[in-house]
């Protein structure tokens, strides 16, 4: 860990077509210590890197709460968009995928309270700003998957969820539904 700094993208509407990768959004780089109230030297060096490059990015004064909430977020968009098979324009426009992205949202949201992590629901609407920015037929990456016949990061998501919410008393239905889906999805992919 002394060599390597938390970090996490969000925002970057990626689009993979063939060998080229396309966006409409570049997204933000949130990087830095666990907590940041005040800038470590190995931060402010990739920082000033960052700037003198032009990318986007920000230290927020607490890394792992962030981590939590691009969990967050990847748990309920992904997972969401290869069930439904959607686009970013379907969670901006229907209320019913909205309701299915959302419910697995708060399951990561109450099993982050139970872990002392301090998320809440105003974090999906400060999702529903970085989803406004995307485009209508902008896809996950985990849609992006299904369509191509790839394994998913299911396990990651649905699968860590529904453990550590089993461990510490935590039910997560919607996580273990949307578990199942995406694997009976992979399988008849053969994947």
């Amino acid at each position: 860990m002394e060599r390597i700094l938390y970090a996490t993208v969000v925002g970057i509407d990626a689009l993979r077509e063939g060998n080229n990768v396309i966006y409409t959004t570049q997204g933000k780089i949130f990087l830095g210590e666990a907590q940041n109230p005040v800038l470590s030297e190995r931060v402010r060096r990739v920082v000033d890197i960052f700037q003198r490059a032009g990318i986007i990015h920000e230290v927020p004064a607490d890394m792992i709460r962030t981590l939590w909430w691009k969990f967050m977020i990847n748990v309920g968009i992904n997972q969401a968009s290869a069930a439904l098979r959607g686009p970013y324009g379907l969670f901006q426009t229907s209320r019913e995928a909205q309701q299915l992205m959302e419910a697995s949202m708060g399951e990561v949201i109450a099993l982050a309270k139970k872990l002392s992590i301090d998320l809440s629901h105003e974090d999906i609407e400060k999702w529903y700003v970085v989803l406004a920015s995307h485009s209508l037929t902008g896809k996950t990456s985990m849609l992006q998957d299904v369509e191509a016949g790839r394994k998913t990061e299911v396990e990651m998501l649905a699968g860590r969820i529904t453990e550590l919410g089993r461990k510490h008393g935590v039910p997560p239905p919607v996580n273990e539904h949307l578990l199942d889906t995406i694997k009976k999805i992979e399988a008849l992919n053969n994947i």
